[in-house]
């Protein structure tokens, strides 16, 4: 994670599953998800595995933190 501000999160991208190759990307994390549906909150510093639609990103266990688990799940789910 590069950068927090307000509802706009900025990722330097370690790695693309899909669907990109930029080496940076500015993505819209809407407010209030963490407590609607269980999003996570971005903490500048943080890593995570991320999908996003149209440069909204999408929770609901699509995203969060990079854990070996999440990383085996998206290798499962977008190749490797």
């Amino acid at each position: 994670m590069t950068a927090v501000d307000g509802e706009q999160v900025t990722l330097t991208v370690d790695r693309w599953f899909r669907g990109g190759d930029a080496a940076t990307v500015e993505l819209h994390a809407p407010a209030g998800m963490q407590a609607l549906i269980g999003g996570i909150d971005f903490v500048e510093g943080g890593q995570y595995l991320v999908s996003a639609t149209e440069g909204n990103v999408n929770y609901c266990g699509y995203t969060d933190a990079s854990t070996p688990e999440l990383r085996a799940a998206f290798e499962r789910a977008f190749g490797g």
